[in-house]
């Protein structure tokens, strides 16, 4: 796959948060994320179990304030 991440927000019209040229390889439930992947957060709840993961990044819906760590948000995660 390997996109930046401005690249996977523009394909899926969304909005960047944080550093566009982070390498994304792959995607991946958030129980088996790697390093170099992306990831789905569909609710608030979900951030915890995110920011133990190693996720590279995360789609989140586009209501969820900005975090710590690189995110694409969109209108509608599923």
């Amino acid at each position: 796959m390997d996109m930046t991440l401005s690249q996977l927000a523009k394909l899926v019209g969304g909005q960047l948060r944080g550093t566009g040229d982070l390498v994304i390889q792959g995607a991946a439930t958030l129980n088996a994320v790697g390093t170099d992947q992306i990831t789905l957060i569909d609710t608030a709840q979900r951030l915890p179990d995110w920011y133990r993961s190693t996720a590279a990044a995360a789609i989140v819906p586009a209501d969820l304030p900005a975090q710590d760590r690189p995110t694409i948000a969109v209108a509608d995660v599923h």
